[in-house]
């Protein structure tokens, strides 16, 4: 008994002590675990005495004058000095502030990445990689940047938007946004602000007319990054030419007409002129270990290519709608969700070559404002390749299509009250004659009319006689036209009498009503 008692004890101070030892390996691992998310994991930035808000001490704008080079300023301008003294583009800086790479354009339009130590005020002997023009495309816009590190470069441009070209095969490894978010001093470092450039095409082409006009400025805004709060901070007819922010997050640098511009406060926004120069970019001079960047969770849309930016409000709740060129993303700012628009079966998220209109206006009277966009295809194009209306639905939040134009090519849309009973009517005027070869038939529109039915826009033609009895002179004048030089015409003769044809269709309709 005596012994069957002690083989208990021991078993049971074996237990006692397996668990103390358990427990210190428990709690070492999770002290490892916490070390870990500590040194590796934490997003969490931080923050600053928030009463800073004026500039930092010694902070210096690194600037291109173009062709001649690279100079630094302080914000006040009173000590400009010249770095480089040659074609030299995109000055960019190393995380730590101790030099910066750029990009040099000799004659034959080749471009020399090089890097310029600013510790030593040493230039690096050769360049580290050259590109052709076609490889690093518009070089000289807002939206190019080399990597902190020099070995990749992003470059975006209107029409072909995000590249990202890695320096060492100069081949492009992504055209996503959200590979390189973090490259421009867009965000503040405290992960809090961001500055938001939308620039809309500069051609002057409003292809949808009674409803008001697209903004044509190009703008700048301070944001906070949950988009909650935006601030105007300045419009030119011009593209901005560079932003940066300084690495407190309450000071930043732009450039406007190749002028630049400083602001040293966020709470009272007065930009002050400093220099001529574009390309702006506020020297860090902390330890860029100490400020872990956020990315927002809207990096994946491409801001570099933001041409519109709306502020959409409807039943309490509050929304925004970015475009780029080709896209659309609506963003839920109360779930701070951006949701990219798609369609079809194979969900596209392409939806034309170049945005033209792009407003808020109620068209249908229902006092809710509707998303009026426009793309046109370029080239000598007289009319929008698509035209869109969307409405908003807040119970699911998101966008939903009641009108697309029917024209294969130059689409043009008028909003109007076109039979006089108080409803506007949207007609569709379009020409698909592309490839025939005779301008003269450039002026043969035929026009689709749609009423609004509550949920979308139906065709109603045969509801709109006296559009159709305009129509059908048109098309006789042509036709007349045409016989009396049918070579010239060719195949159009074939094309107006369809034309004709179709209006004596939509007349005849109603006459055996």
């Amino acid at each position: 008994m005596r012994k069957r008692r002690k083989r208990i004890k021991r078993l049971i101070a074996r237990l006692v002590v397996l668990l103390l030892v358990l427990s210190l390996i428990a709690g070492a691992l999770f002290g490892l675990y916490r070390l870990t998310k500590h040194l590796f994991f934490n997003r969490t930035p931080i923050q600053e005495d928030e009463k800073l808000f004026l500039s930092p001490p010694n902070e210096e704008i690194l600037f291109v004058r173009p062709n001649a080079g690279i100079f630094i300023s302080d914000p006040q301008a009173r000590n400009i000095r010249q770095l480089t003294s040659s074609n030299d583009l995109a000055p960019s800086w190393k995380a730590d502030g101790t030099g910066f790479y750029f990009l040099r354009q000799n004659p034959a339009r080749e471009l020399h990445l090089m890097y310029y130590d600013y510790k030593s005020g040493q230039l690096s002997e050769s360049s580290l990689a050259t590109f052709n023009m076609m490889e690093l495309p518009n070089p000289e816009g807002d939206m190019i940047k080399i990597s902190p590190d020099g070995k990749s470069i992003a470059v975006s441009s209107y029409d072909w938007g995000i590249q990202l070209i890695d320096v060492s095969t100069r081949k492009i490894v992504s055209r996503s946004f959200d590979q390189i978010w973090n490259f421009w001093g867009f965000i503040s470092r405290n992960s809090k602000f961001c500055l938001l450039n939308t620039r809309p095409h500069p051609k002057p082409l409003q292809l949808i007319s009674g409803a008001g006009a697209s903004s044509a400025k190009n703008s700048l805004w301070l944001c906070e990054t949950d988009l909650r709060t935006m601030k105007l901070i300045d419009e030119s007819d011009q593209s901005f030419q560079g932003v940066s922010f300084s690495m407190n997050g309450y000071t930043f640098a732009y450039s406007r007409n190749t002028q630049i511009y400083y602001v040293d406060s966020i709470q009272q926004i007065k930009p002050v002129f400093v220099t001529d120069g574009i390309q702006p970019a506020i020297r860090p001079e902390v330890d860029p270990k100490k400020y872990r960047l956020i990315k927002p969770f809207w990096a994946d849309f491409d801001i570099s290519n933001l041409v519109g930016m709306l502020s959409w409000s409807q039943d309490e709740k509050e929304y925004l709608v970015w475009a780029t060129p080709n896209y659309l993303s609506f963003i839920d700012l109360n779930k701070q969700l951006i949701n990219p628009y798609v369609e079809g079966k194979k969900k596209e998220a392409y939806l034309g070559w170049k945005l033209m209109d792009f407003q808020l206006s109620d068209i249908n009277g229902n006092q809710k404002k509707e998303l009026l966009t426009s793309w046109w295809p370029g080239g000598s194009g007289k009319g929008a390749e698509r035209i869109s209306f969307f409405s908003l639905d807040t119970t699911s939040n998101a966008i939903k299509e009641i009108f697309r134009s029917q024209g294969k090519f130059r689409n043009t849309v008028q909003i109007i009250d076109s039979n006089q009973d108080g409803i506007k009517d949207v007609l569709n005027m379009y020409s698909d004659v592309s490839g025939e070869g005779n301008t003269a038939l450039d002026a043969l529109i035929w026009t689709d009319v749609y009423t609004w039915d509550g949920t979308s826009y139906q065709l109603s033609n045969e509801r709109f006689v006296h559009v159709y009895l305009e129509l059908v002179e048109t098309y006789r004048s042509f036709l007349a036209q045409a016989l009396r030089d049918p070579d010239s015409y060719g195949s159009g003769l074939v094309f107006i009498r369809q034309l004709l044809q179709q209006a004596n269709a939509i007349l005849d309709q109603e006459k055996t009503r």
